[in-house]
């Protein structure tokens, strides 16, 4: 007993000295002095030793190590550890580690963890009923809560109050998609998209249009709802529609959907018309006004990756032409 009480008060003064050197620098000498104490088996410097190998903070980064000691510190008892895993996984989005170390946060006393479930389901990844039941529970405890985690939940609860009922609808949805879970998705997207939300129409569109597994293909209503869509002024309907008819082989409509999108503000369907021009109509000249036009305005308005193509193929046609 005497030698651990010895090692405790060792590991004690070690870390003071990290906290020392942590305030006024070099902080390569104050992860030493934590270093040294977590190996002594101090809870506190565990939980910083992770840290400083997770984010290199006076160290090398080794992200095995960072989780090593923070598990070490959880065993232990520390919130602050297992709360910090939950953020080192959030980072990498891998939400369900996250979720299940800000689960185990809470479960050692962390309030702020509540926060940051409600934040994954709600943003990311999950489900509407957890995120709703963290939210709840956060709230339950606001003044509990540290400043930057009553901020963050305040900023959570704006975010909902601001959506429609549609918008959620989409957001539970769009989470259901990511994860390949098109059949339970597909009815929260008709519900959203016959209650006017246009993202709930473009995305239900998409899986008529294409098909999805378990969703049968219906090109009549994908078609009906671009359409709804787009009559609300959506630029991306407009596109979507005009590449339904390109695959189709039906050039003309395309090219009457691509303008239609053109005009609703979205400048990448000039490079589908530019194909067209070049590959269907045999016009160069138009397919470099069309090419032209991307550079024409903000870049910022043209995806990166279409920016980079109409730049590689507008090169090559004016080269040619001379």
């Amino acid at each position: 007993m005497a030698k651990v009480k010895d090692m405790s008060i060792k590991a004690g003064k070690l870390r003071e000295k990290g906290h020392l050197w942590a305030d006024r620098g070099p902080v390569d000498k104050a992860f030493r002095f934590y270093l040294k104490a977590a190996e002594l088996g101090d809870e506190e410097s565990q939980v910083r030793v992770g840290y400083g190998y997770a984010y290199g903070w006076g160290c090398e980064f080794d992200a095995e190590k960072a989780i090593a000691w923070w598990k070490r510190a959880y065993r232990k008892g520390s919130w602050d550890a297992a709360f910090n895993l939950g953020m080192f996984y959030r980072d990498a989005k891998e939400w369900k580690k996250a979720l299940r170390w800000f689960e185990r946060a809470v479960e050692l006393g962390d309030e702020d963890g509540w926060v940051e479930i409600a934040a994954i389901h709600f943003r990311y990844h999950g489900d509407r009923a957890p995120g709703l039941r963290a939210l709840k529970s956060a709230s339950a405890i606001v003044d509990k809560l540290t400043h930057p985690a009553r901020q963050a939940l305040e900023r959570i609860r704006q975010e909902q109050e601001a959506k429609s009922s549609g918008e959620l609808l989409y957001m539970e949805a769009e989470l259901l998609d990511d994860e390949g879970r098109y059949r339970e998705a597909y009815p929260l997207l008709l519900k959203g998209a016959e209650a006017g939300d246009d993202s709930c129409q473009i995305l239900l569109a998409n899986y008529l249009s294409d098909g999805r597994k378990g969703i049968a293909k219906d090109e009549e209503r994908a078609i009906f709802w671009y359409k709804a869509a787009y009559e609300q002024g959506s630029s991306i309907a407009a596109s979507n529609l005009a590449l339904h008819f390109r695959k189709k082989d039906n050039i003309e409509e395309a090219y009457r959907w691509f303008e239609r999108s053109i005009e609703a503000g979205n400048r990448d369907a000039h490079l589908n018309l530019a194909r067209i021009w070049l590959h269907d109509r045999g016009n160069s000249v138009k397919a470099i006004e069309h090419l032209q036009a991307i550079f024409e305005g903000n870049l910022r308005d043209v995806s990166e990756g279409d920016r980079d193509e109409a730049r590689a193929l507008l090169r090559r046609l004016l080269n040619k032409a001379s």
